[in-house]
């Protein structure tokens, strides 16, 4: 009996080995193939767009595909991603206490219809709700925001412009840097 059992841990222990390695095979040759094969496929995705694309392993940092290295390094503004710094900061800050914390509708129309009405934080991230922006950044004083910005080495951190600062204004990142922002959040 004892035999059976130890016979059947070592085809178990064997069996776990093959799977890690097999695991690796599998996405070494995944990333393989992107690093390989990626750039011809995001050129055609591109086409005649400017733009770049970079693709990391989150874990260890390591870059796995990046297309238009140049155009990643220029520094735009964040424009719609703005909302991630925002929600922490909105969160940390206490503007929102949970998810579906209402913010009501200033009854200002506006272009989109899923604008004009009440939000909460999950709609305004969701929905890329512009005028919730607003208020956020309205209830925030802006020494308190630009300390945030600064602490995430958030491109610039340049909120100088007022108004919509992070929509073709003052306030720029690039995609290594928004990378680099995200992993922190992240733990990393």
């Amino acid at each position: 009996l004892c035999r059976a059992i130890l016979g059947r841990m070592i085809e178990v222990k064997i069996a776990i080995r093959v799977l890690r390695v097999s695991m690796f095979v599998t996405f070494f040759s995944l990333k393989l193939y992107a690093k390989v094969n990626a750039q011809d496929d995001l050129k055609n995705k591109f086409g005649d767009r400017e733009g770049c694309f970079l693709l990391i392993d989150n874990k260890s940092g390591e870059k796995i595909v990046e297309y238009n290295p140049q155009r990643c390094s220029r520094r735009f503004p964040p424009c719609s991603s703005f909302k991630i710094p925002l929600a922490f900061i909105s969160f940390e800050e206490s503007v929102f206490s949970d998810p579906s914390t209402p913010i009501s509708w200033d009854k200002k129309k506006r272009n989109r219809e899923v604008s004009n009405r009440d939000q909460t934080p999950k709609s305004w991230i969701k929905d890329s709700i512009v005028w919730v922006s607003e208020v956020v950044v309205g209830q925030l004083k802006s020494t308190t925001l630009n300390d945030y910005l600064r602490k995430f080495s958030y491109g610039n951190a340049d909120i100088s412009a007022g108004g919509l600062f992070w929509i073709d204004s003052s306030l720029e990142i690039s995609a290594r840097e928004q990378v680099k922002f995200l992993r922190g959040l992240w733990g990393n």
